[in-house]
């Protein structure tokens, strides 16, 4: 940490900031807790400790007493003062809202373009699947070729702006032809949702699949439910069976393209589809402790 110079705009996690701006300022100028929170007007020390720990909520009041025990500058305050917003955010909508003010204040690098372009890539669902559209055999690079064969259709801009995004994130490449292709063939968000990136991304397969069921004939969809009280431990098992169909299905398609399987069972014509599974509660969660 000594001698290495921090800067807010690098976070995205308040915390995180805060424990490496006192951890800087105390190797480099002796900063104590009793110090600083002396000059942030604190009246116990042990309170920004404690915030940091996340064992205290912190009041935008008390984001600014910090900025200023710290001297950060109007910008820097304000950048804090949306990370503890963001931090604090009970919504997805709140977040995506403060996200867009985080993303407008902080200073441009390749950096932080590469971090909005995660953000427009799982906050659009039709960027994901161009990138699986070029594996069509019938796919073109034209934008507006592309824009009509989604469904539901996009823009033609909407389409020019996913292609340059996917490349920038080296997600799509272009060949020795300067044709696009993949470099692997599948994307997967995981067994966990571990940021609001990729709630926004679930989001939108949901309102796909809503819309489906009225737009695609039930022949060429399968949309099905079951509702059932479990325990701890059955919830466990079908959660991870969950788990291993989904990698299971992604084997079974990675080892058809592979040519594993004879000529006679493979299909010319292909068509884009979205798996999508849920298995959530719908009371409380009685053996949380």
């Amino acid at each position: 940490m000594k001698n290495k110079k921090i800067n807010i705009f690098d976070y995205l996690d308040f915390k995180k900031f805060l424990s490496d701006l006192f951890e800087f300022e105390k190797e480099t100028n002796d900063l104590t807790l009793r110090l600083f929170s002396r000059q942030a007007g604190f009246n116990s020390h042990s309170y920004f400790k404690y915030i940091i720990e996340g064992k205290k909520t912190i009041s935008v009041s008390s984001v600014f007493k910090i900025a200023k025990g710290f001297k950060l500058s109007d910008e820097e305050s304000q950048y804090l003062e949306y990370l503890v917003r963001f931090d604090q955010a009970e919504t997805t909508e709140e977040k995506n809202d403060i996200y867009k003010k985080i993303i407008k204040v902080r200073p441009k690098s390749k950096f932080l373009q590469i971090e909005k372009d995660h953000y427009i890539l799982f906050s659009k669902w039709y960027i994901i699947a161009i990138r699986e559209m070029t594996t069509l055999p019938e796919f073109k690079e034209d934008y507006s070729w592309i824009a009509k064969n989604l469904f539901p259709n996009i823009t033609r801009a909407e389409a020019r702006e996913a292609v340059e995004i996917l490349l920038r994130l080296q997600y799509l490449k272009r060949n020795e032809d300067g044709k696009l292709e993949q470099d692997d063939k599948f994307i997967t968000t995981g067994a966990e949702v571990k940021s609001f990136h990729v709630i926004n991304y679930h989001n939108s397969l949901l309102n796909l699949a809503s819309l489906s069921m009225t737009e695609t004939k039930k022949e060429w969809r399968d949309i099905s439910s079951l509702s059932f009280v479990v325990n701890k431990e059955e919830f466990t098992y079908i959660k991870n069976k969950i788990i291993d169909f989904r990698r299971e299905i992604g084997q079974y398609l990675k080892d058809r393209q592979s040519g594993m399987f004879p000529e006679d069972i493979k299909g010319s014509e292909k068509t884009l589809y979205n798996l999508n599974m849920q298995f959530f509660n719908s009371t409380k969660i009685y053996w949380k402790k």
